[in-house]
């Protein structure tokens, strides 16, 4: 196989733990993996947090490659700001590969992987001595607010068609990729098992959460965009005797939601926390726009919640289907509220133990070993590559 994986992601310290952190931790078991913090695809605007981001990044630049744990070190590549603007796109280029010749130099590595998460690097492909080039693609860049679209979908081709090997994370993605004449593997999220159904053993309550009453209606995770609040607010607003508890860090305007005794924000919690948190949880929320993004969204929280043992309710997407039997699904207020009560009402300990013992075995450990299989099988037919 390989000895190096070079796995190029967005920051490694994050605000929340996402499949690529899953992944990359379970590669570094038998391989040594080179998590390669990139340049995100949205450009900066003059605001706070862009500017905190840019600043965090600079600091990192100097900091050089860090041992996160055995086998994993972490890097943030030399990138400026604003890749829209084709010059920058050049001197980025210059300073990637560069950068990375001196890091593969610097610990003798040899006999590797590239190993993409984010469209933006195809470039790189054939130019640092790579065995094999892998692109998992866990959505549709293009359908992200605040970038540029047909930029973003030319890089996004660009890395499909360069790489030996493509995984995706839903069926939208599949049938979208599928049109390449590269191997593409469907490769559905895994969970953190143990770490998730913690949640359904007796345990503590956090202190900062036990003053609010049941029935607790909960959600984690990010509390952006593709969130659709406008549904919560008015769920919330029709049942003022349920509380909903949200957290996560917040990205987007939620004062319409502020304005409600019921509706609680606390903020981000770290993720070794959250099974306390949703120990509390009387029903579990995925609650999505039904727009283009949702197409492509393989949730990483409906696993995790499954783990857990609750009752979820979810707005419709695709890959709920395969669950259809576990979860109840609305996509108005009126069916959010008689669904949510349905699942209290009806909730049992068989039901849990239904839920729970039907993703007990989708390990990322079982995930990643899948997939180094595949990649073995493109590494043993593998043609001369073109891009060399």
């Amino acid at each position: 196989m390989v000895k190096d994986i070079l796995y190029f992601g967005n920051d490694w310290a994050g605000e929340h733990k996402t499949s690529s952190h899953h992944i990359a931790e379970e590669l570094a078991r038998d391989h040594r993996v080179f998590y390669i913090e990139s340049s995100g695809l949205r450009t900066p605007h003059l605001a706070k947090r862009d500017f905190a981001k840019i600043f965090r990044k600079a600091k990192k630049l100097f900091a050089g490659v860090h041992e996160r744990s055995k086998g994993l070190y972490v890097y943030c590549l030399p990138q400026l700001p604003f890749h829209s603007i084709p010059f920058i796109r050049r001197i980025n280029r210059g300073l990637a590969v560069f950068s990375l010749k001196r890091l593969i130099r610097k610990f003798g590595i040899k006999e590797h992987l590239l190993w993409f998460i984010v469209p933006q690097l195809s470039f790189l492909k054939g130019r640092l001595k790579e065995k094999a080039a892998v692109y998992y693609c866990v959505e549709d860049y293009s359908a992200f607010p605040g970038i540029d679209k047909a930029l973003v979908s030319l890089l996004d081709q660009e890395m499909s068609d360069r790489a030996d090997i493509i995984f995706v994370t839903s069926a939208g993605l599949l049938e979208k990729k599928k049109r390449t004449d590269k191997p593409v593997v469907y490769s559905p999220h895994a969970v953190d098992f143990a770490h998730f159904n913690k949640a359904s053993l007796q345990g503590p309550i956090p202190k900062d959460i036990k003053e609010i009453k049941k029935p607790v209606i909960g959600m984690f995770g990010l509390i952006e965009e593709r969130l659709d609040l406008e549904l919560l607010k008015s769920v919330a607003a029709m049942r003022p005797d349920w509380n909903f508890l949200l957290i996560g860090k917040v990205m987007v305007d939620v004062s319409a939601l502020q304005g409600l005794k019921n509706v609680h924000f606390i903020g981000h919690r770290a993720y070794e926390a959250l099974p306390d948190y949703a120990r509390a949880f009387d029903v579990c929320l995925i609650a999505f726009r039904q727009n283009e993004r949702a197409k492509f969204i393989n949730p990483l929280k409906l696993k995790e919640y499954l783990a857990t043992g609750k009752p979820i309710v979810s707005t419709p997407m695709r890959e709920m289907t395969g669950y259809s039997d576990l979860i109840s699904i609305a996509d108005n207020p009126d069916e959010f509220c008689a669904k949510i009560e349905s699942a209290m009402k009806n909730d049992s300990a068989q039901a849990q133990r239904i839920r729970i013992e039907r993703v007990r075995q989708d390990s990322w450990q079982a995930l990643t070993n899948r997939a180094l299989g595949e990649i073995g099988k493109v590494l043993k037919n593998k043609p001369k590559d073109p891009f060399v």
